[in-house]
């Protein structure tokens, strides 16, 4: 409202009515509501000051203020709101339509000269939607066509054609015309296409734009986004973005970067393309059964009395009363194994031999220093189930000392198992645990790290010896390599360096003596390089000196330019509740995405005797049949998705098949049955239900999920490649710990074989020589620790498994064409190679006709 003055009087007059005091404050009262938005006047209306008592264009900007548009605001888009608040949803569509960081900023073009351009490249009688055809056509064949100017030999033939006389008998097909087209471009030309759904008969190479989402084999492709078919199968295809390699697999520890193995199992090495970017990684994991119980130190082997079981290995000694190493087992009949074993020492003349208790034969094996692997198969009847070494002939008094012996289900000497690493494992089911996944450049000696290296040296037969004329890297650090390959050893002036390789097992191979150059070939069952470096000629050294070192140890016969060591590291440690990751017969595995997404496809549980509720003896005459309940999500499908070990080593890990129910080859074996896990066991095995109750007790399972449970990784970090780059995939232990005396100092979840830094809670490394790991390797205590010190303890684990490994790098082709507007500017170069193109295909016609006379 407006308020008006009621009070009237003059001087003289009656204070009374209008003139009285009541009016005045009655007027006060009708000016201060005025002011008031919470105030209602007289007359009902609400108090404050309203339209009509503000003067036009009183406010003005500065009297507003600045405000402050939020161009990422989450709000849900509104026709009505603050002022703030619909300014900030004009900056998100601006900022959207021009494609920039900011809405401010200025447009690669504007929506005129866009138009612009468009008009001009379509030209007299075309639409924009005829040249949005030709640029999609023109996209898969610029891949091949746009290099063509480098290499013109075809060109310039089907030239030297079209202007020829002599056309008789010479012309080129379509095919041919294709072919060369594909090969002076040199690459293989695909096609660029769009639909709902993926071409029926793709070639290798193809790129196709799906409009909308589509489902194939049970996988979702996203609508709007482009995939290219790369070896049997559909992957996304990243327009203006450096392109990767195909997905290569690994088993090995270690590998160059940008080489491993296709979905056929066949080697590629596109390594010499790989360039610095960031790698793709994928872990899945791998169970293995090793059925010989070694027992602590040996002691499970029965030897004859001149032999002995001592420092973890088996000393055979060709005896005159006896010669023999005995194992006692569980091995299925008819079934294939591979014996694992290591050489670690040896003086015999005689022959290493292994009996015949489980093949009917004995056979002789490989008795040099090192690991190896021989395959057998046990017979239809097995009556010692007995694993003997012996040795045949040769002087009295001889030996052989065995380690890490292993025996292994199946055939782990060709095909993928021969590529998988294989250290000492456990009596059991192993399975990869946490891991590291370490990639570094080309150069593999880190002369960076000081607390890497020590004063010292590494004799010329590997052992360790003290002078201050050389630097040594610590006996903890294990410069992994790759076996059976050609190194290169080089150093900067005023310097020199002696390499040693170490097989896994800390067996002493080779040493390149005191060079300022060398090339070698590391041995097959090569594992890690140690380093030592020293002035040139000899004079003390100290640790300082390492920053002015230019050790640089690559993989070639070439030494090329120093580059200081790189490396990018990721660890993978699996989150409380989960043990392992597990790998089924079947092929089933659990994963670990690049993203840092664990995907459980199997669930490990131990049994209790009680999960057998049921015994029956009476439906079939050559089996019993161990009936149990289906475990929690547990996946009934037909196929070898269940590992099963009891505690007396037997493995069942066979789905009964689909033959007779009384074959022989059905003991041992398991199906699902009316929501049952059942397990045929021969007739009158087992007495009574008590009795399997007891077998089973304790036993581990392993089985498929019905459906995958996933977890989502705490500090998941990207991965780098380097040029020449290598990977390491190992077993690994990262945890942080906090000290306690009374309880041995730090106390660790898993056992370790050897630490390799501690870093306390300023980020400080400890000096290892201040670590001392327990013989159990289940705690390690610090000098001059206290208690509640935290630290953080990196290692490696007694037990663990190398994962399988899926990985793509990138390589140096990046995309031919980069983003839309590039594709705009290069609209015209491209159309002019279509025409080319099309000319060929007259040029075709022409010969045709020559050539027929026409």
């Amino acid at each position: 409202m407006k308020p008006q003055r009621t009070f009237t009087a003059d001087e003289g007059d009656f204070s009374t009515g209008l003139a009285g005091p009541d009016q005045i404050e009655k007027d006060l009262d009708t000016i201060n509501k005025m002011f008031d938005p919470l105030a209602t006047h007289d007359n009902n209306e609400q108090g404050g000051i309203g339209t009509e008592n503000i003067q036009d264009n009183a406010i003005t900007d500065d009297k507003i203020g600045n405000r402050t548009v939020d161009q990422t605001i989450s709000t849900t888009f509104s026709n009505t709101g603050k002022l703030t608040t619909l300014l900030s949803f004009f900056a998100k569509v601006l900022k959207n339509i021009i494609g920039k960081t900011n809405w401010y900023d200025t447009p690669t073009k504007s929506l005129e000269q866009l138009n612009t351009d468009i008009n001009d490249l379509a030209g007299t009688g075309r639409t924009v939607e005829t040249v949005k055809q030709n640029a999609d056509d023109i996209t898969g064949l610029a891949q091949d066509i746009i290099t063509l100017d480098t290499n013109k030999a075809d060109k310039t033939a089907l030239e030297t054609h079209k202007t020829s006389n002599d056309h008789d008998n010479r012309y080129y097909t379509k095919t041919e015309i294709e072919n060369k087209l594909s090969q002076t471009a040199g690459g293989q030309a695909y096609s660029f296409r769009s639909g709902t759904s993926f071409p029926s008969s793709p070639v290798e190479g193809d790129v196709f734009l799906l409009t909308a989402d589509y489902i194939l084999n049970g996988k979702t492709y996203k609508g709007g986004v482009s995939y290219q078919y790369i070896n049997g199968e559909w992957v996304e295809f990243v327009n203006g973005k450096e392109n990767y390699s195909p997905e290569l697999t690994q088993n090995s520890s270690v590998f160059s970067l940008g080489t491993g193995k296709d979905e056929n199992g066949q080697d590629v090495d596109v390594s010499s393309s790989v360039v610095n970017g960031q790698v793709s990684v994928i872990v899945k994991g791998q169970t293995i059964f090793q059925h010989a119980n070694n027992g602590d130190n040996y002691e499970n082997w029965v030897v004859n009395t001149e032999s002995s079981v001592n420092n973890n290995a088996i000393h055979l000694v060709k005896g005159s009363e006896g010669n023999y190493a005995d194992l006692d087992l569980n091995l299925q009949p008819n079934t294939q194994y591979t014996l694992v074993y290591n050489i670690k020492d040896t003086d015999t003349d005689g022959t290493l031999m292994v009996g015949g208790y489980l093949t009917g034969t004995a056979f002789s094996v490989d008795q040099t220093i090192g690991q190896h692997r021989v395959t057998f198969t046990t017979q239809e009847t097995i009556d010692t189930n007995r694993l003997r070494f012996f040795i045949s002939g040769g002087t009295i008094g001889t030996y052989v000392d065995i380690t890490d012996v292993m025996i292994l289900e199946g055939d782990w000497t060709t095909g993928e198992l021969a590529d998988v690493e294989v250290g000492e494992l456990k009596y059991g089911v192993n399975s990869t645990n946490n891991v590291r996944v370490k990639v570094v450049g080309k150069n593999l000696a880190d002369t960076i790290d000081t607390n890497k290296w020590e004063q010292g040296v590494y004799g010329l037969l590997g052992e360790s010896l003290s002078t201050d004329q050389w630097l040594r890297t610590k006996s903890s650090v294990k410069f992994k390599c790759i076996p059976n390959q050609n190194v290169k050893v080089s150093i900067n002036s005023g310097y020199a360096f002696r390499v040693l390789v170490y097989d896994s097992n800390d067996n002493f191979l080779y040493s390149t003596g005191d060079s300022t150059s060398a090339s070698f070939i590391t041995d097959s069952n090569a594992a890690y390089f140690r380093y030592c470096v020293r002035f040139n000629p000899a004079q003390s050294i100290t640790l300082d000196e390492l920053q002015n070192i230019e050790l640089q140890v690559e993989y070639g016969t070439t030494a090329t330019s120093y580059e200081p060591y790189k490396e990018s590291i990721r660890y993978i440690t699996l989150p409380d509740g989960v043990d392992s990751l597990d790998s089924l017969p079947n092929g089933t595995k659990d994963e670990v995405t690049d993203d840092g997404k664990l995907i459980k496809r199997t669930k490990k549980t131990t049994m209790q005797g009680t999960d057998v509720t049921n015994f029956d003896t009476t439906t079939l005459t050559n089996y019993d049949i161990v009936r149990i309940p289906v475990y929690e999500n547990m996946s009934q499908e037909w196929g070898n998705n269940v590992i099963l070990q009891t505690t007396d080593g037997r493995v069942i890990n066979k789905y009964r098949p689909s033959s007779t129910w009384e074959d022989v080859i059905n003991a041992w074996t398991y199906y699902y049955y009316n929501n049952e896990f059942r397990i045929l066991v021969p007739a009158n095995y087992f007495a009574d239900l008590a009795a399997v109750q007891s077998y089973f007790d304790e036993a581990t399972l392993i089985y498929q999920l019905a459906t995958p449970e996933e977890y989502q990784l705490e500090g998941f970090t990207p991965l780098n490649s380097f040029e020449k780059g290598t990977v390491y995939v190992e077993p690994y232990y990262k945890k942080e710990h906090t000290y306690n005396s009374t309880n041995g100092g730090l106390q660790f979840d898993e056992a370790l074989k050897e630490i390799e830094k501690v870093v306390d809670k300023n980020g400080n490394e400890v000096d290892l020589s201040n670590v001392t790991l327990a013989s159990d390797g289940l705690s390690a205590t610090i000098t001059g620790a206290s208690d509640n010190d935290v630290y953080i303890v990196y290692g490696y684990p007694q037990e663990g498994v190398i994962p399988e490994t899926k990985h793509k790098v990138p390589l140096n082709t990046s995309a031919t064409i980069k983003d839309n507007n590039a594709m705009i500017n290069q609209l015209s170069k491209e159309f002019q190679d279509y025409m080319y193109k099309t000319d060929a295909y007259l040029l075709n016609i022409e010969a045709r006709l020559t050539a027929n006379g026409i």
